[in-house]
């Protein structure tokens, strides 16, 4: 029992670091940050503690973790790149985009194989709902009564801020609310503490600026519903949604992009597409990241992720995308219609700000969609070749 009481402690204790939303920064004079915000910038920047737990688990199994050979080739010509990149000004813009794309894969492949080599079987899915749901309510209550409000940017303390609250954070809240409706249409039926919480997901996405994760967090639930009764083939799915962005924001990019002139968001967006297609040659076509413009942005960014991967990322793009739908496609029959509501999601808040690549995001969806992976069916069917990582 006590064997038994000490690995679960552990399984909750490892599922809470990872996800857990402590921003770790340095400041000159200071040391180690946990504050950062858009608004209190320091001169490193803050990243989440989840990152330094993937890599250095990572680095510990790297011997037992196997990627398929298309996943390991992904991970060579994203370096590829980015060693390429060096030798221009892109290469500070370069590498957080790079640790965006790397470590939701690290990070998928490290929790599967806790996954399998558990002993004893826990249900880590179960443990990461329950650790979503008490994150929600820690940071509830204590918004309340330390700083009598619902919804703040700090967790428990102001010396603890959570990075980008506003404007990407909301996704937690919109990631759990759709566990609790998949869980709901799963079991028929819904406890009050989960409609509770549903609630406070959404006070808490209303209370943030993000235009995306308001409109995502109400047309969720629907996607959920139609997706259980019209399942979806997700890798049909996923490509189709990243031609359909492609081709808008290269139609939009060439020919629409001063429609909007009443949004000053929007013709910041879409000014950055015209401009770089604009300088796009043939040249560069192969080499983005040799485009005059994307090099005058220098660290700043083109706010479409699509563009954003491909423009410093260049043949890079198209592996991780597989990659990508690769994470999602494979998972157990009642979380169908979960993971491709999240993956729809994604895609289509991937339109005008960076969703997938973001380093605290991109640990909560790749830990989801481990989490739901049928394991065992992906081994029984799985005939690609493997490398194993040494």
């Amino acid at each position: 029992m006590k064997y038994y009481s000490w690995k679960k402690f552990k399984a909750y204790t490892f599922m809470i670091i990872l996800i857990s939303p402590v921003f770790i920064g340095y400041s000159l004079g200071e040391g180690i940050v946990f504050d950062s915000t858009p608004f209190n910038r320091y001169m490193t920047p803050s990243l989440p503690i989840g990152i330094f737990t993937v890599f250095i688990l990572f680095l510990f199994h790297l011997r037992q973790i196997k990627l398929p050979i298309s996943h390991f080739m992904a991970l060579l010509v994203l370096l590829g790149y980015l060693l390429l990149s060096i030798s221009t000004p892109l290469i500070m813009r370069s590498i957080p985009l790079f640790l965006g794309m790397v470590v939701p894969i690290c990070n998928y492949y490290l929790v599967k194989h806790k996954i399998e080599n558990s002993q004893p079987d826990f249900n880590y899915y179960r443990i990461f709902k329950h650790v979503c749901w008490a994150l929600i309510w820690m940071k509830f209550l204590t918004d309340i009564l330390f700083f009598k409000t619902i919804v703040t940017e700090f967790l428990i303390s102001d010396a603890i801020a959570i990075y980008n609250f506003y404007d990407y954070f909301p996704f937690f809240y919109c990631l759990s609310l759709f566990i609790i409706v998949n869980d709901a249409i799963n079991d028929e039926k819904i406890s009050i503490f989960k409609v509770l919480t549903a609630l406070i997901c959404f006070a808490a996405t209303f209370n943030a600026y993000s235009r995306v994760f308001q409109a995502i967090i109400i047309i969720g639930p629907c996607l959920i519903v139609y997706f259980k009764i019209v399942p979806f083939n997700i890798k049909t799915l996923s490509y189709t949604l990243i031609s359909l962005l492609a081709v808008l924001t290269v139609v939009i990019g060439i020919y629409f992009y001063d429609n909007f002139s009443s949004d000053a968001s929007l013709t910041l967006r879409f000014g950055h597409w015209h401009e770089f297609f604009l300088a796009t040659s043939l040249q560069n076509i192969f080499l983005p990241l040799l485009n005059p413009y994307r090099q005058l942005l220098n660290f700043g960014t083109t706010h479409n992720e699509l563009l954003e991967i491909y423009s410093l990322f260049g043949l890079g793009f198209f592996f991780f995308v597989k990659v990508f739908t690769d994470f999602f496609e494979k998972g157990a029959e009642n979380t169908h219609a979960l993971r491709t509501t999240i993956l729809a999601s994604l895609l289509l808040g991937a339109f005008i700000q960076l969703n997938i690549t973001n380093p605290h995001l991109g640990i909560l969806w790749s830990t989801l969609v481990a989490l739901t992976s049928n394991i065992k069916t992906a081994a029984q069917t799985s005939s690609v070749s493997r490398v194993r990582i040494y």
